[in-house]
Order: structure tokens, then sequence, then C-alpha cells
């Protein structure tokens, strides 16, 4: 499999160590079947199909611990440049499911969400599309 999806290991030992890693910092992982992942305050969302792939689990997994619980700019910047774009979309190829995670709002347990950081994401993108045909 490319792109660093390669399935390792028991995926079941993955989601017990992520959920013990994720407790110790008074946090919690909910397996779900849609997008990638996301953070809502204390709570880790995962595509439960993710353990398959022990790498790019272990990476998504250590990307959503980094972030905060407020929007910052480091935040923005670790969404915008940090990952693999190729590697996310070979997920939801495989997974197309997971093609929610680019759509920057929704609902988790009934309450709708808008994720700010994706919506600024687009926007950086739109200004720098629109100014390299500007230039161009």
């Amino acid at each position: 499999m490319g792109f660093g999806l390669i399935k390792e290991g028991d995926p079941g030992a993955l989601m017990k160590y992520m959920s013990l890693k994720a407790s110790a910092r008074d946090m919690k992982i909910d397996y779900v079947d849609w997008g990638i992942a996301s953070r809502f305050d204390n709570v880790i969302v995962m595509n439960k199909k993710l353990a398959i792939y022990k790498k790019y689990c272990l990476d998504v997994f250590n990307h959503e611990l980094r972030h905060k619980n407020k929007l910052t700019k480091e935040d923005l910047a670790m969404d915008a440049f940090e990952g693999s774009i190729l590697t996310n979309l070979s997920f939801c190829l495989r997974h197309p499911k997971g093609l929610t995670q680019f759509i920057p709002f929704g609902k988790y347990n009934n309450k709708p969400f808008i994720d700010l950081n994706l919506i600024l994401v687009y926007i950086i993108l739109i200004i720098l599309v629109t100014g390299f045909f500007i230039i161009f």
C-alpha cells in the first residue's frame, strides 16, 4: 500500500494504547465511521478505520493531541502545513466517508460545529490561488 498506509499489527491493541495515552491527559477518544480525526475540547474523534494503518493512525493521533482547546496561530499552522495531503487523500480514497473531514461544518453528538481552522485554511488557499492568477 502506498503513501505510508501499511496494514500492521492489531488494531485493537493500537486503539487501547491511544486510549490510555489520551486518558493520561484527561482526554478520551471517540471512534466514528466518518472523517479522519478532529478534536472537540477534551475528546479526539477518530475514524475507527485509521487503526488499520498503524503509523498513519499514530501520526494523526499525535497531531490531534498537540491541538489546543482554542483557536491559535499554532493550531492553524499545524492544520495548514503538517501532515501529508497525499496520505490523507489516499486514506479517503480507500474509505470515502473520510472525505467529510474536509467539510468545515457538521454535527457531533447532535450538536452543530464549525471548524474555524479549516475555514481559515480555505480562505488562505483562495487568497493564494487568486493572487497567483492575478500576478500571472
